[in-house]
């Protein structure tokens, strides 16, 4: 989404990142490593499950309410 407002509405920008995109790759790569050096760490392990489940739930949640808003935003076709 920043690239095509960028492009199209640049003074839109409220905060100007600086060293984008890199920073972002970066800030992605860092998490990543977390999470898998918690995998790695017995004593973090009993805490990282339950947070992948937790985030399964959440994004199942949002999928189904995502789903149900398009089929209450779908007019039928009648014929």
């Amino acid at each position: 989404m920043r690239r095509t407002l960028e492009r199209e509405a640049p003074e839109r920008l409220k905060v100007r990142m600086w060293l984008y995109p890199y920073l972002t790759y970066f800030a992605i790569a860092a998490m990543v490593v977390v999470i898998g050096s918690m995998a790695l760490v017995d004593d973090v392990r009993s805490q990282l499950i339950p947070s992948f489940i937790s985030l399964f739930v959440v994004l199942g949640a949002y999928w189904f309410k995502t789903r149900a808003e398009r089929r209450a935003t779908t007019v039928p076709a009648r014929a």
